[in-house]
């Protein structure tokens, strides 16, 4: 079997990736290792792709910078198709012959993949991270914080930030859904992380039977968990700092939290948001109790892991299965999570982690203080998440249900 597989970006090459790469990384790693050809295709980087990767360009990347952005961001809000990726895709899927295509979070390079795909009649699955097919925003969260459920179209306009040519992008954005509708109805399998996300999909109207659930693997054996090394009062965070992954929750919350100390591990890519949280942490003396760190090396990361007293994930929108709850659970941490999307389908409150209203600071705050007051309701939290994580997490599990899926695809597709 020969899959290839499209992401915007490739951890350790891009500047710019997340969970969604990783988890791109993992799946590709893990059929690897099963003897399915995986080939891999993604922007272009600075660096010299490994085995098995490729660069693929994108049309706004032989216009000016100033026409690229333009071009980009219409791409991403209004028209996902890129003629230049089309060809291009043309040209090495006849070259490879996959047997099925697998789309990741691959916006940028758009809809072309998937069009380029069906012209040669190769099954497509598409892997569901976030939700910019149903939301321009990909949170489904409203201005006022609420959860949106009335997904795209003239909606939009009440919460979205059209910035330049925010006219014309008003005019257009009520023809969106009926843009990506075209293009979503042509993807044979939709895999997502959680059941809830599953629930989000049917709601918008993707059919039942094209959507599987498939959790994503995670290696617990070679993890063992030393709670000597735990440093009492230190919470962790870790994850892009934006306002959909919650950090400004918790900085509200550790203001109530004499006894602990914060670090926060993720890259810095909005800086009106940066600069509110830096503010923030300035005007309330948290100074001393705030540790700002953007990339650390994997050794580093997994030292954090172990230190931590408990890991905070604070999300603000509908986060199917993030990947930092995943790895918390994997290193045996006790956790404290939003109740939204699907954490809860992770996080058994009061067994495996605690869970706290996802935009209440005075929540996580008594969440928080309560598991930093008892060191032993930290360990057995720990101890449950991984025990959970390694049942659902199960590799094998997932290599036989990821190969079941491409097979489904490649006999529907006859």
């Amino acid at each position: 079997m020969k899959i290839c597989h499209f992401t915007n970006y490739w951890p350790e090459l891009h500047d710019i990736w997340g969970g969604a790469e990783r988890a791109c990384q993992r799946t590709v790693d893990q059929l690897s290792a099963r003897g399915i050809i995986n080939e891999v295709f993604t922007l272009p980087a600075g660096k010299k792709p490994p085995s098995g990767v490729n660069f693929i360009s994108t049309f706004e990347d032989i216009l000016p910078g100033w026409l690229k952005r333009i071009c980009r961001n219409f791409k991403l809000l209004i028209y996902p198709f890129d003629p230049h990726v089309y060809f291009s895709c043309l040209r090495f899927l006849r070259q490879i012959k996959p047997d099925v295509v697998h789309l990741h979070n691959a916006n940028i390079l758009s809809f072309a993949v998937l069009a380029a795909a069906k012209t040669l009649r190769i099954p497509v699955v598409q892997s569901i991270y976030d939700y910019w097919f149903f939301c321009p925003q990909e949170m489904l969260m409203k201005k006022d914080g609420g959860i949106c459920q009335e997904y795209q179209g003239a909606c939009c306009a009440d919460c979205y930030e059209f910035g330049r040519f925010g006219f014309i992008k008003k005019l257009l954005i009520k023809f969106r859904k009926s843009i990506f509708d075209h293009f979503l109805r042509q993807i044979d399998s939709f895999l997502v992380l959680s059941e809830s996300s599953k629930i989000i999909l049917i709601d918008y109207g993707i059919k039942n039977e094209k959507i599987e659930v498939i959790h994503q693997p995670v290696n617990v054996e070679a993890k063992q968990v030393d709670y000597s090394q735990m440093q009492k009062g230190l919470i962790l965070f870790v994850g892009w700092k934006t306002r959909r992954k919650g950090l400004h929750i918790l900085l509200q919350a550790l203001k109530q939290l004499p006894e602990a100390k914060l670090v926060a591990i993720g890259k810095e890519i909005d800086a009106d948001y940066l600069k509110m949280i830096k503010d923030y942490i300035a005007d309330n003396g948290l100074g001393n109790k705030v540790d700002m760190l953007t990339r650390v090396s994997q050794e580093e990361l997994e030292n954090y892991w172990r230190k931590a007293n408990l890991v905070v994930v604070p999300e603000q929108w509908e986060n199917m299965s993030p990947l930092v709850l995943l790895e918390a659970m994997s290193f045996g941490r006790a956790i404290v999570a939003s109740w939204v999307g699907g954490l809860p389908e992770f996080i058994e409150d009061g067994k495996s982690g605690l869970l706290a209203r996802y935009n209440d600071p005075a929540d996580f705050a008594a969440k928080i203080s309560r598991i930093l007051k008892e060191p032993a309701l930290a360990e057995n939290l720990g101890r449950k998440a991984q025990e959970q994580i390694a049942s659902l997490g199960n590799v094998d599990r997932f290599v036989g249900q990821q190969v079941k899926l491409y097979e489904k695809v490649i006999l529907n597709a006859q």
